[in-house]
C-alpha cells in the first residue's frame, strides 16, 4: 500500500470547483480507523475556514459526494484562497498548499493578510493539518502562516 491522500472538491458561490488535498501516511488495518478520524477533523477543519461548499470528500480508502448543492454566499469564490505555509518537521523545507473559497472574516485585523492565530478556526485547521498530512518525504510538517490569496479584479 502507498501513502494515503485525502482531497476535498470545493464548489463557489456560481458552482465552479477547487480542490484542496492533503498527503497522509500509509493505511493499513491498524491505523485506518485513526487516520480515518484524522481525515475527519481535517475536513471540518477546512470546511471552516473556506466559505465554500466541501461536496467531495475523496480518500485513498474511501469516496463520497458530501453536497449537491453550492453554497448560498456569493462571496465564496474559489479564486479566493487560503495559502498555508508548511515546514517539515526536521528539515525545514518549505512546502505549501491551498485552500479555495477563504472565509476572509478570519483575517487578523493586526495583521492585514493572514488568519487570525488566535481565532479557534485556525487552531483546529493548525492542529488538523499537523496531525495528517505527511510529506513527498514521509516527513511531519508544521504549520506558519495561513495568507489569504486571491484574484485580482
Amino acid at each position: 500500500m502507498g501513502n494515503s491522500r485525502a482531497t476535498f472538491s470545493v464548489w463557489d458561490y456560481d458552482k465552479e470547483t477547487g480542490t484542496f488535498s492533503c498527503p497522509g501516511v500509509e493505511i493499513d488495518e491498524v491505523n485506518f480507523v485513526a487516520q480515518n478520524a484524522l481525515i475527519a477533523a481535517l475536513f471540518l477543519a477546512v470546511g471552516d475556514v473556506s466559505k465554500g461548499q466541501i461536496y467531495k470528500d475523496v480518500r485513498v480508502f474511501d469516496e463520497g459526494l458530501i453536497s449537491g448543492t453550492p453554497p448560498g454566499d456569493d462571496t465564496a469564490q474559489r479564486e479566493n484562497k487560503w495559502l498555508v505555509r508548511l515546514t517539515e518537521a526536521d528539515t525545514w523545507r518549505k512546502l505549501k498548499m491551498e485552500i479555495p473559497c477563504a472565509d476572509t472574516g478570519l483575517l487578523d485585523v493586526n495583521s492585514k493578510g493572514q488568519m487570525d492565530k488566535s481565532d479557534a478556526k485556525y487552531i483546529a485547521l493548525k492542529a488538523a493539518i499537523e496531525a495528517y498530512y505527511l510529506s513527498d518525504r514521509d516527513k511531519a510538517v508544521t504549520v506558519g502562516d495561513v495568507i489569504f490569496v486571491g484574484r485580482n479584479l
